[in-house]
């Protein structure tokens, strides 16, 4: 249980992580060099983690840093572009990744936390209408905002989205019953 602890907090810091070194490419696109490689590293401790205890989604998690990493890399690469030029492209990409590791984070600390409690329940994954309506608004807003005020506004509209990931997080997390046996 400890080790499926520690990839919580370990996935969280890494969501964390990855806000942050992209909020340092919106300053200079060059610190990539250095950070996509430091994040790609720690997401495969964060690997090594998950499949020590069969967390195959956590596993699946975890590539997706060094998987942009390379993504970017061959990005740049193949189209020859100086740091002016990738400026844009990549950060436009790191955001999109952004929006969508945030919410993969929050289903993959779901699926630990019922293998911790209840390892005999079965999970299946269900999205609802409502739910996709309001994923997709606050895309638009996030893109809107990045319309209206450039990368400022989109990377004010990225930190609002995970304001709003986590408090929807803390606010819907049901409250584990602790079992006692007399």
């Amino acid at each position: 249980m400890a080790l499926r602890r520690a990839f919580i907090l370990l996935a969280v810091l890494q969501v964390i992580a990855v806000l942050v070194g992209w909020l340092f490419a919106l300053g200079d696109i060059e610190v990539i060099v250095f950070v996509g490689p430091l994040l790609s590293l720690t997401a495969l401790v964060i690997l090594v983690v998950a499949l020590v205890r069969r967390l195959w989604l956590g596993a699946l998690f975890a590539l997706a840093v060094p998987l942009l990493s390379v993504l970017c890399f061959f990005t740049i690469l193949l189209n020859k572009w100086s740091p002016g030029e990738a400026y844009y492209p990549i950060n436009s990409l790191i955001a999109a990744f952004e929006l969508a590791h945030a919410a993969v984070c929050i289903l993959v600390i779901r699926d630990v936390q019922r293998r911790m409690y209840r390892p005999e329940e079965t999970f299946s994954y269900q999205f609802s209408i409502s739910g996709i309506m309001i994923f997709t608004g606050f895309v638009a807003a996030t893109l809107g905002l990045q319309r209206a005020f450039g990368f400022t506004g989109l990377a004010i509209g990225v930190v609002l989205w995970y304001l709003v990931i986590i408090g929807w997080y803390v606010w819907t997390e049901p409250r584990q019953a602790v079992k006692t046996t007399p």
